[in-house]
């Protein structure tokens, strides 16, 4: 049986959403770090609240980045080639230099066009295409655009995150919610009491994109819609 023509366009989605796997898994080793490094501690001035030593923490490592620009790199692909594949098909023959353009306006979409993103393509393909654009609604296009450009230019995606570190202590000897908590016991020198008592340390942070969009969320979406895409071209050949 011969493979679909869009065969390669899916493999690469389902690559993408591999690493995406990948990426949350680093993010969770992280974050595992990060609780680790925080050294737990109270205030020697009353009312004695607990202010973590963070210093230790450190921001997402660069592996983060390469991940991120490996999965827009295979999404943006997916789409690349489905081009390709409709040019091939609505032309008769292999059109060179074509891509999926991802524009914020009409006018931009319009001289991506004309430039020969598109070119073989019947208008009908074309329309469709139009009805993906970022200016159409499919504000994902934008993001996924803007990801793959900085990783092709040799600058990861500018990530942020906020952490929000929670101390616990046992109400009593035998507190058996706290002994419930799937957390190391930690020892700290409380000065009311004067001595060390068992806590335990919950670190939890989110990862966004630079407009603030949590990243593994905003890949997420990315990968589904470039699949939903594949999905509805393939009874087209």
């Amino acid at each position: 049986m011969t493979p679909h023509v869009l065969n390669g366009a899916i493999v690469r989605v389902a690559r993408a959403e591999k690493t995406l796997a990948d990426l949350r898994d680093d993010l969770a080793d992280w974050l595992v770090e990060q609780e680790n490094a925080v050294v737990p501690q109270f205030d020697s001035q009353p009312p004695h609240d607990f202010i973590p030593d963070v210093s230790k923490c450190v921001g997402p490592p660069l592996t983060v980045g390469v991940l991120i620009g490996e999965i827009a790199y295979n999404l943006r692909s997916a789409l690349d080639y489905l081009v390709f594949e409709l040019a091939k098909l609505d032309s008769g023959v292999e059109q060179r230099d074509t891509q999926f353009p991802l524009a914020d306006d009409k006018e931009r979409f319009d001289r991506r066009v004309k430039a020969g993103d598109l070119k073989g393509i019947n208008a009908a393909h074309v329309a469709a295409i139009e009805r993906l654009q970022p200016y159409a609604g499919c504000k994902w296009g934008s993001t996924l655009r803007e990801i793959s450009n900085r990783d092709k230019h040799r600058e990861f995606e500018r990530i942020k995150g906020d952490y929000t570190v929670i101390v616990f202590r046992p109400a009593n000897e035998t507190d058996a919610r706290f002994a419930a908590i799937p957390k190391p016991i930690r020892r700290a020198y409380h000065p009311l009491i004067r001595a060390e008592v068992d806590v335990k340390i919950e670190l939890t942070s989110t990862i966004t994109l630079n407009d603030g969009t949590p990243i593994t969320q905003a890949l997420q979406e990315i990968e589904a819609q470039v699949r939903k895409t594949l999905i509805a071209f393939k009874p087209e050949f």
